[in-house]
Parts: structure tokens; C-alpha cells; sequence
């Protein structure tokens, strides 16, 4: 149904019809019922002026909810209707966009062992073995082998199924940026640091063979010692 726009000054037209003029046009008896008018139709009805009031269910409104619930009209019929035919700007409908067919899911391939994903589960997430195990034997996780532009590309994958086992979605965690961020990691922190030989304290022997020791107290290495952090 396309969509028609009405002015704010049309709306208030409307909105400010005469409700016992409007239905005197409109064929409809009318009985004088003090200040107001009852539809001979519907006596628990009354208008006056622009508002109405249904007594049997205690609701009333204006001209435009009047036309809408009496005569069953929309909202944009109802005014064209108050204003005596006169329209809004019609504005076509958007088309209707076709829906594209789901792409049906599936699993990542797997690949022919599960090393990496083992190793980067113990290792680097240290998870139990046990508990890894289980979820391989349930299905719940295995590692993918996915090739692009002549590339391998290794994923620990988690499985999630249904009430009835069967895969309905999945989640990747790539192997390969993982396990090549750790070596990294690993080799970033592993550096030498100088650690002089360990103070002695000289003996007085009474000769002059003991070795010199600076004012600093710290004899002066002759050999260096070096030790990894890692």
C-alpha cells in the first residue's frame, strides 16, 4: 500500500471537523439530546462539536478516530474523508527485496592430525589433557586444515550441536598466528645479562700474592659469566 503524507495543516482540518455537520452530510439522523447530539443508529453514541463519546464501552476522541472506528476506515482514508476527498501526497511503496537463500552450513574440513591444537591447548592454554580428549571424542573440537592461495591455514575449531547432535555453528581459533606469537614471545625474553664471579674475602697471608681488591669492595672479573632469564 503506498504511503500518503498529509500536511500538519490537513491533519488539523481534520482534526477540527464539525462532527454533526460532518454526519448530516454524510445521511445520518441525528436526535437532540440536550447540548448534544445521539446517532439514531446507536443512541449510547453522542456528538458534539468536533469530539465524540461512546457511553456503552466509555471511550470517545475526535473526527478522526470517529471516522476510523465507525465507518471503518484507515487513518489516511479517514481524513481524506473529513477533508471532503481531498488527498495527501501518495508516495509509491519501496519494492520488496528478495531474500537471498541461506547458504547451507558446514563444517571446516579437517585436517589429518591434531598437533597444533594440541600443543597450543596444553601448552599455552593449559588445559588438562583429559578434558581436551573428551571434547575431541564428542566431536566438540578437532583442528582444521584450510588451504588459500597455496597456503595452509591450521584453526582449533569448537563444534556446537543441537538436542539431536547435529552441528550448528562453529568457532575457529587460529593455530598458526597463535603458536607464531608465542615463539616469538619466547624469544623476545630470553636475553644474557653480566654476573661478575662471586666476592671472596681476601686472606692476609702476609704477602703481597692476594689479589687486589678496588675501593668499590667488587674485585675486578676476569672471566665473565653469562646466564639466560628463560
Amino acid at each position: 500500500m503506498p504511503y500518503i503524507h498529509f500536511t500538519e495543516e490537513q491533519k488539523l482540518r481534520a482534526s477540527e471537523v464539525d462532527l454533526v455537520e460532518f454526519l448530516r452530510h454524510q445521511g445520518e439522523k441525528l436526535i437532540r439530546s440536550g447540548p448534544e447530539y445521539r446517532l439514531a443508529s446507536d443512541h449510547s453514541v453522542t456528538v458534539r462539536g468536533n469530539g465524540w463519546y461512546d457511553h456503552a464501552v466509555k471511550e470517545g476522541g475526535g473526527p478522526i478516530s470517529f471516522v476510523q472506528q465507525f465507518y471503518d476506515l484507515s487513518y489516511p482514508e479517514a481524513i481524506t474523508r473529513l477533508l471532503g476527498g481531498e488527498q495527501g501526497t501518495v508516495y509509491a511503496s519501496a519494492p520488496k527485496q528478495e531474500e537471498k537463500p541461506r547458504k547451507e552450513f558446514a563444517l571446516p574440513s579437517a585436517g589429518r592430525e591434531m598437533r597444533r591444537m594440541y600443543a597450543y591447548l596444553l601448552k599455552h592454554r593449559f588445559l588438562d589433557r583429559n578434558v581436551v580428549n573428551a571434547f575431541v571424542r564428542a566431536g566438540l573440537l578437532y583442528e582444521s586444515c584450510e588451504k588459500f592461495k597455496d597456503r595452509e591455514y591450521h584453526n582449533a575449531v569448537f563444534v556446537g550441536k543441537d538436542e539431536n547432535g547435529v552441528p550448528r555453528h562453529a568457532h575457529k581459533r587460529s593455530l598458526n598466528r597463535c603458536l607464531r606469537r608465542r615463539n616469538q614471545y619466547e624469544e623476545s625474553i630470553t636475553t644474557f645479562i653480566t654476573i661478575p664471579p662471586p666476592l671472596t674475602a681476601p686472606i692476609n697471608t702476609g704477602t703481597s700474592s692476594a689479589p687486589a681488591v678496588p675501593s668499590g669492595g667488587c674485585p675486578t672479573p676476569s672471566v665473565w659469566k653469562t646466564a639466560s632469564l628463560w
